[in-house]
Formats: C-alpha cells, structure tokens, sequence
C-alpha cells in the first residue's frame, strides 16, 4: 500500500469499497429471498388456516343447525370463492384421496386422486394425505400446471385436515412467483446499485484526479528546488489542505530565494552586509546563515587588526634596519680612517713620535666609535627579537583563519547532513550547503 500511488490508493479503496457493497448485497438478497419464501408460506399457512376456520365453523353448524350436507356444501361454496393473495385459490380432498372440491379443475371433483402424480412420477396428493396424518399439517412440494406455461411450474403447498369430516383443504405457490417478485426487486436495486456505482467511480476519478494533479505539480516543484532551480511557483488558489500546502512550498520558495539565496550572493561577491532575521528560536537555517555573517565580520574585522599589527610591525623594523645600516657605515668610515692612519704611521715611523698624542686621540675616537657599533648592534638584536614576536602574532592569526575555516566547514557538513536526514524534503538544504561550502 505505501508504494502506491495517491490515485492508486483511492482506486483500491474504491474497489474495495464496492466489492464489500456487492458482497453485502448479494448476502442480503439470499437472505431476502429466503425470508421472502419464508413470508409468502406464511402467508399461504394464514390463509388455509383461514379455510380450515370457515370449515370448522360449518362443522360446528352441521350438530346444531344444519345437516351435514348442507353444512359441507356451505362451507365448498364459500371455500370455492375464496382467494388470497389476488388470484390464489383453495381446493378441499378427503384422507383417501379423492378430490372433494377444486375451483380451477372441476372436472377432478370426486375422482380418485392415488395415482395422480407430477412429471417427476412423485404422488402428491398421497403424500399430502401422509403429511396430515403425520403432523396435521404441513408443505407439500410438487409440479402443477400453470395458466400462461406449457408445463407443469415447481409448488409449494400448504395442507391442512380437518378431522371431523376428514377433508385436507390446501392452497399453494408457484415457486416460480416468488422468485419473480424477488428478481424484481433484485433487478430494481441492481440498478439503482449501477447507477450508485457509475455516480461513485465518477467522483472517485474526478476526486482522485483532483488530488493527484496539484500533487504531481507539488511533486515536481520541489525537484526543481532540489536541483537549485527556485522560480517555479504552485500559484493554487484552492482553500482546502492541498491549497494550504502550495500556499505554504510557494513562501518557502519565495523565502529561499530572496532572503537565504540573495544573502548568500552577497557572501559570494564578498558583501558582509546582509541581515536575516530568524522566525523563531527554531529557525536553524536562518539562525546558521546570521551566525555565518556574524563570524565572518567578526574575522574580517579581526583579519583586519592583524594587518594593521603586521604593518607598524615592520615600519619598526625598517626603522631599526636603516638605523643599524647608518651605524654599519659610519664604523666602516672609522674603520677605514684608522687604517689610513696606521698606513701612514708605517710610513712615517719617526713621525710617530711626534704624532702620539694625535693618535691616542685618534684611538679614543675609535675606540669610541667601535662602542657606538656595538650598541647599533644590540639594538639590531632587539629589533629582531620584534620581528620574531610579530612572527608569532602572524601564526595566531593564522590559527584563528584556520579556526574560522573549520567552522565553516562544519556548518556547511551540518547543513548537508540536515538535508540527507530530510530525504527528498531537503534537497532545498543541499542547495544552501554548497553555497556555503
């Protein structure tokens, strides 16, 4: 069942439907139709108790106010007219049997009935002169000619005897009868069942392809969306649950591609300037995507103070470079007037006598200038040690970019695992996880 599809399930349940209403109604018919048997032989047992009253009452007559006779004629002249039923008549034989008195064949009145028997050789009248003397009364099942039918019709009699002039009065049913007026109204329900039937498919189909046509557009709008393509719209105009959740694909549509997916352009044309309110405390994609430009901000602007750091950093340190090239050369130039000096004490030797405290002089000066050297390099050395500590402000910063970029990983991993977990609902959330990855 959960593989099909809408339409299918609607069919089945339809199908279903009516096979449970025709087996209903096939189970019904059986049962009327027995129960209409049942009726009519009730029926016919009323009406020959009727007979078997108008019997007894004129033997009643025949000890007090009547003869015999008389009585007995009375009572098959009222018998004779009598019917129930429209058209259905009473006849009266004795125990012998021999037929006392038969309104539609009164050519059987007082003959021998013993060897009368249907077309199926049974011997009807000998076996309703067995059922009376065995129960008093009871059904008989036989063929007996019918008008309008060229041969015998199967018939259910009622018999009944009366044991103070011994006389069975009976009336019958063609069985054929009831199974017509059954029919009949089998054949009426049967049609009011089709049409029923023809109305329900119908609705069924216009009902199912109601449902399944908005569904298949809904159905391919989100495909579209899985593959990043957000234009199309449902644009329903229905008020019921179906127009409710076009509604509904149509705004977050619209919320995906103007809020999350310009936002994210912005990102990608390296616009930090954008603002996403989230709904709710719930909203995750929203709250990812603020959080997003947030730390993006927050690490540009932390990228941003380490530049800065880094340029006065080295502005230090060109300083302290031209500085140690001044005090370089101006040791070179002491240096070289020292060597000019002695080269031109080696030459005048006996001058140098004479020239000594020029060149205790000249040897404090330099002296002096070697010290000045020295310090220059102590503060090279200082400044190297800045470089080396600005060295290590740059790995931090480097740390915190990695940092950052992890971060931003995991969220585009998160997003990405969101999506898997949604199934085919989140292929939206895919979109939005290679962005920002």
């Amino acid at each position: 069942m959960k593989n099909l599809s809408v339409g299918k399930k609607i069919y089945l349940v339809a199908g279903i439907s009516m096979l449970i209403f025709t087996c209903c109604l096939a189970w019904l018919y059986t049962g009327y139709s027995h129960c209409a048997s049942k009726g009519r032989q009730q029926q016919i047992t009323s009406a020959v108790e009727t007979a078997w009253g108008v019997i007894d009452h004129y033997s009643r007559l025949s000890s007090t106010e009547m003869s015999v006779e008389d009585a007995q004629n009375a009572a098959k002249s009222a018998i004779e007219g009598l019917r129930h039923n429209g058209d259905i008549y009473f006849w009266i034989n004795d125990t012998e049997p021999k037929m006392i008195m038969h309104p539609i064949k009164p050519a059987l009145n007082g003959k021998n009935l013993a060897k009368a028997k249907d077309p199926d050789g049974k011997h009807l009248f000998v076996d309703m002169v067995k059922t009376v003397q065995a129960s008093g009364a009871g059904f008989v099942d036989y063929q007996w000619p019918k008008p309008g039918k060229e041969t015998p019709q199967p018939k259910t009699s009622y018999v009944k005897l009366h044991p103070a002039w011994n006389w069975i009065v009976g009336s019958g049913m063609y069985v054929d009868d009831v199974q017509s007026e059954i029919n009949s109204i089998f054949f009426s329900v049967m049609v009011v069942l089709l049409l029923t039937l023809g109305v329900s498919i119908t609705l069924f189909f216009f009902l199912a392809r109601d449902i399944t046509k908005p569904m298949h557009r809904a159905v391919a709008m989100i495909d579209q969306m899985g593959q990043g393509h957000l234009s199309s719209r449902l644009n329903m105009t229905r008020e019921d649950e179906i127009g409710q959740m076009a509604r509904t694909m149509d705004n977050f549509a619209d919320s995906l591609q103007h809020e999350i997916i310009d936002s994210l352009k912005k990102l990608a044309n390296g616009n930090l300037q954008f603002d996403v309110a989230p709904h709710d405390s719930q909203d995750e994609i929203r709250t990812a995507l603020n959080k997003l430009g947030l730390d993006l901000n927050n690490m540009m602007g932390s990228i941003r103070g380490s530049g800065q750091q880094i340029y006065h950093g080295s502005t230090r340190v060109l300083d302290f470079s031209k500085t140690l090239a001044d005090g370089a050369t101006e040791s070179a130039a002491s240096l070289e007037e020292i060597s000019s000096s002695l080269t031109h004490m080696s030459g005048q030797t006996q001058l140098n006598a004479d020239n000594a405290n020029q060149v205790n002089i000249l040897s404090s000066e330099a002296q002096k200038a070697a010290e000045d050297g020295n310090q220059r390099m102590s503060q090279m050395v200082a400044a190297m040690g800045e470089i080396s500590s600005a060295s290590q402000s740059i790995n931090k910063l480097i740390k915190v970019i990695d940092e950052i970029a992890f971060q931003t990983t995991l969220l585009a991993l998160n997003a990405a695992v969101e999506a898997a977990r949604a199934g085919q609902h989140g292929k939206g959330f895919a979109v939005v996880a290679e962005e920002v990855r």
